[in-house]
C-alpha cells in the first residue's frame, strides 16, 4: 500500500509516489536458480538423476551456505530448498557466458517499457 494518500496528494513528495516494483532495479535472488539449472541441464554438465554435495564452502573468502545444512541434494532438493551451495556449484561448472545467455533469452537485462 502507499505511504501516501491517494486521495489528497498536496504537498506528496514525487519520489514517495513512485512505483518501485517497475522503476528501480532488484537483484534477481533465487529467481534465476532455475534458470542456473536448466543451463546446467542443456549443456550436459549434470542430468536428472545428479546428487549434489551441498555443504558449505568458501570461494574468495566467502561463505557460501544454505538456510539450513543439506549434505547431498538431487536437482530437485536444489530447487525447492533454494540450494545457494547447489546452483552456485552448478553457475561455477560452466562459462559465465552460458548463463548470461540464458538469462538475456528470459528477457533479463532488458527493458520493461513499463515506465
Amino acid at each position: 500500500s502507499p505511504s501516501y494518500n491517494p486521495n489528497n496528494l498536496a504537498g506528496t513528495p514525487k519520489d514517495a509516489m513512485r512505483n518501485r516494483t517497475i522503476t528501480d532495479v532488484f537483484e534477481p535472488g533465487s529467481t534465476v536458480k532455475p534458470m542456473v539449472v536448466m543451463t546446467a541441464l542443456q549443456r550436459g554438465i549434470v542430468n536428472e538423476n545428479t546428487v549434489l554435495n551441498t555443504v558449505p564452502y568458501r570461494i574468495n573468502g566467502h561463505e557460501i551456505k544454505d538456510v539450513a545444512r543439506y549434505s547431498e541434494l538431487t536437482l530437485t532438493g536444489v530447487l525447492q530448498k533454494s540450494s545457494n551451495v547447489g546452483v552456485s556449484k552448478l553457475a561455477l561448472a560452466m562459462p559465465s557466458s552460458a548463463l548470461v545467455d540464458t538469462y538475456s533469452r528470459f528477457g533479463l537485462g532488458k527493458a520493461t517499457n513499463l515506465g
